[in-house]
């Protein structure tokens, strides 16, 4: 989709509706801006908090994919209890009342 536009006083540019439609943006939203062969590539992006980041690592995101597939190929276990579960993971020494705090 190639929509001509125009550069205004400030540097200012609008972005065509069509593109605003096709992309979902909205008032406000994050863009990245960068020159990439000689085209200016305008990327939607969204900012997190630094203390949510950790869920965006790639051993995070390898993590939940894992999981997902786990749970799709029914490979999920689920326990009545908190000690069960730690119990068959090797970790049951020391907390044994769980199920009871």
């Amino acid at each position: 989709m190639a929509i001509i536009g125009e550069l205004r006083k400030r540097s200012q540019i609008t972005i065509p509706k069509e593109i605003i439609n096709a992309l979902g943006l909205k008032e406000g939203d994050k863009l990245t801006m960068e020159v990439e062969n000689g085209k200016i590539k305008i990327t939607p992006v969204v900012i997190i908090p630094k203390n949510e980041a950790w869920i965006w690592t790639k051993e995070m995101q390898e993590a939940i994919s894992e999981g997902e597939k786990e749970s799709r190929d029914g490979k999920l276990k689920a326990y009545d209890d908190v000690s069960s579960a730690f119990k068959e993971l090797g970790l049951d020494e020391g907390f044994e009342d769980l199920d009871n705090a």
